[in-house]
């Protein structure tokens, strides 16, 4: 399906370099759900915003984490989270 190769072309395109830096693929966060994340054909539900957030949330976090503490040291946000890395 179309949706597999526009998957395909945007995991090609996204690498670790600043310029793709804060493009995340989150495309697989309902996979595995049964219970229903919609309420119309568009717009989820509590738990559908719920999933997106906490999807969104890590992989900031994640990227956060991963970036060398003497490369972003003086970043706030790197500051202020960084606390959470493990």
């Amino acid at each position: 399906p179309i949706r597999n190769k526009m998957r395909d072309q945007l995991a090609s395109a996204i690498d670790d370099s600043e310029q793709t830096r804060g493009i995340y693929d989150i495309a697989d966060v309902f996979s595995g759900v049964a219970q229903p994340l919609y309420y119309d054909v568009i717009h989820t539900n509590g738990e559908g915003y719920r999933l997106v957030a906490s999807a969104i949330a890590t992989a900031i976090l994640d990227d956060i984490c991963r970036d060398d503490a003497s490369t972003r040291a003086e970043d706030s946000l790197q500051a202020r989270f960084s606390q959470n890395c493990s």
